[in-house]
């Protein structure tokens, strides 16, 4: 069965100035082609986990002459929300020609939308927007620069030795933790007779509040200490650390760590 096209016909469409909506953006990034700018921005730097994500996507003209471009359907501009979401993904869009113009100092909208956490099943932690102006008769795609946003709170470890070990949660973001859970291990010594595990948290951690423990484990040599740190409303947060301990000493005192997020 052959598949029949249905000739929508071909719409000239000339934009003048455009009438440039208000957004109170904070979150945005740009790249370019020649004196066409794409910008890609969110309307927030920080989320609430299940709160929409409004995302535009609009081109600006740098240069000191209107340009004018074709679009070849009714698609203008798509993006990624991390790498499992195409926004054009199961769109069907008109084919038909538009012709776009750009006025010397303007800008012209291609793409609004809202993005629901909820129908999409996004984590907490740290995501980014690839968009991009689809290809028109005389320019390429041309992409802007990832833009960054975090959903849900952030959190940071602390570890310090001395007479034992202490440990420490803070909650760096700009929500209230909620759930928060610390977990510790602490093994080695010479005769690998050092093995600890605790674990302890609270229903919620304030915004730049902390929570911290002291465990003192017994014992020589050198050991691994590891932590996790976690909320449900945060990424995971895991550190380690490989000092050395004589009886309840544990050295260095200030450690050199790395502290990573991990997926849920």
């Amino acid at each position: 069965m052959k598949r029949k096209v249905l000739a929508v016909g071909i719409i000239l469409l000339f934009v003048g100035i455009a009438v440039v909506p208000s957004i109170n953006a904070n979150n945005r990034n740009t790249t370019s082609d020649g004196d066409l700018v794409v910008v890609v921005q969110t309307d927030k730097l920080n989320y609430q986990m299940g709160e929409p994500v409004v995302i535009s996507i609009y081109v600006e003209n740098r240069g000191d002459e209107d340009v004018t471009t074709m679009f070849g359907t009714s698609q203008r501009a798509d993006y990624w929300f991390d790498s499992f979401y195409l926004w054009s993904g199961g769109k069907v869009f008109l084919y038909y020609v538009t012709n776009v113009t750009i006025p010397r100092g303007g800008r012209v909208f291609l793409l609004n939308d809202t993005f629901t956490q909820g129908e999409n099943q996004v984590g907490p932690g740290l995501h980014r927007i690839l968009g991009w102006m689809v290809e028109t008769s005389n320019y390429p795609i041309i992409y802007a620069d990832p833009v960054y946003f975090r959903i849900g709170t952030e959190m940071n470890i602390e570890v310090h030795g001395g007479i034992g070990v202490t440990v420490s949660m803070t909650n760096i973001g700009i929500f209230n933790a909620t759930d928060v859970t610390g977990e510790v291990s602490i093994r080695g010594g010479i005769f690998h007779q050092i093995n600890l595990s605790k674990s302890y948290g609270v229903d919620t951690l304030e915004v730049n509040e902390s929570i911290s423990r002291t465990y003192y484990p017994f014992g020589f040599g050198p050991v691994t200490i590891e932590i996790i740190a976690s909320a449900s409303n945060a990424q995971r947060y895991y550190m380690k650390w490989k000092p050395s301990i004589i009886l309840f000493l544990v050295y260095p005192i200030i450690p050199s760590y790395e502290i990573m997020e991990v997926n849920q």
